[in-house]
């Protein structure tokens, strides 16, 4: 900035600093170990439907880095992207690989204690109205 002396200038403008950074391991649910078989068994999916959502797993990993659920960003999605479209893969072709990994991630984010289906919904609405009767 100028005008203004060295040592009252804020350290990021003044100096690179260098910050020892931990590992991304986490605590938390991996898209391959942990929401491809759970979100496989919930749908009674097909080996080769699990087949296809592992293989998108994978190549998110590749381009991204394995993180835990929890910890993947829009931005991390947005740069598989690029790099999906920069590799010269089609249009479609990333979209659907967009498509499966919204899928996985998700199912990753939803407490499954909690989750219920439009149609699991509207039949304990009906068995609820029912009994009120």
């Amino acid at each position: 900035m100028p005008g203004m002396a060295m040592d009252k200038m804020p350290a990021s403008e003044s100096q690179n600093q260098a910050v020892e950074c931990e590992p991304v391991t986490g605590s938390g649910l991996y898209l391959d170990k942990d929401i491809l078989d759970r979100w496989a068994t919930e749908r009674g999916d097909v080996l080769k439907g699990k087949d296809i959502h592992s293989a998108v797993v994978e190549w998110f990993y590749a381009r991204i880095g394995r993180k835990p659920v929890e910890l993947v960003t829009r931005q991390d999605v947005l740069a598989f992207k690029d790099k999906l479209l920069l590799e010269g893969q089609s249009v479609a072709n990333t979209n659907t690989k967009l498509s499966r990994l919204r899928t996985l991630l998700g199912s990753g984010l939803v407490d499954h204690s909690q989750k219920m289906t439009v149609a699991a919904r509207a039949t304990a609405e009906k068995k609820a109205v029912g009994q009120r009767s």
